[in-house]
């Protein structure tokens, strides 16, 4: 049972890491007026912005659905040493994952990356960019890999790249 909670947590990490940035993107809707103005001011198709805040929505949600579950064997009371180890592990892995995210996501930002959103499993890093009015170059795709190569650990061939347009 314990192993089965710990494998479900590490299975919502998976299944979070396997976005499909096609389905989020074309299902999303225009709002109101406010909103449409907001997105000019930023560059940044309100489309887009919405895929962005639901990604982010759906990182966190997963994550904290995952760390429930971890707490949730690590405080029970038959709970082989392992499984506690395990546990604890693991949640001490999404704490310092959502740093990263966070520190990933500030750098591009900083870089006129005017939207992304990071997200890092034990698998490696997935990083979907809006990378404004053109196409992400061979010079943005550097960038990008050294600033999560450097504030992950992670190797280059662990970096996916998405481009939201």
């Amino acid at each position: 049972e314990e192993a089965a909670a710990l494998a479900e947590s590490q299975n919502v990490q998976r299944e979070e890491s396997g976005h499909d940035a096609s389905g989020l993107y074309d299902s999303v809707g225009a709002d109101s007026a406010a909103d449409e103005s907001s997105a000019e001011l930023s560059g940044i198709s309100e489309t887009a912005q919405e895929y962005f805040a639901t990604a982010r929505l759906e990182r966190e949600q997963a994550r904290d659905q995952a760390v429930s579950t971890l707490k949730t064997v690590a405080e029970s009371e038959g709970a082989s040493q392992e499984s506690v180890d395990t546990a604890l592990a693991l949640m001490t892995n999404y704490a310092q994952w959502t740093v990263q995210e966070a520190e990933v996501e500030g750098l591009l930002a900083s870089k006129g990356f005017t939207d992304s959103v990071v997200y890092i499993s034990e698998d490696g890093v997935t990083v979907t960019v809006y990378p404004g009015d053109t196409a992400l170059s061979a010079t943005d795709t550097a960038k990008i890999t050294d600033i999560v190569v450097e504030e992950t650990g992670m190797a280059a061939d662990e970096l996916k790249i998405i481009e939201i347009k």
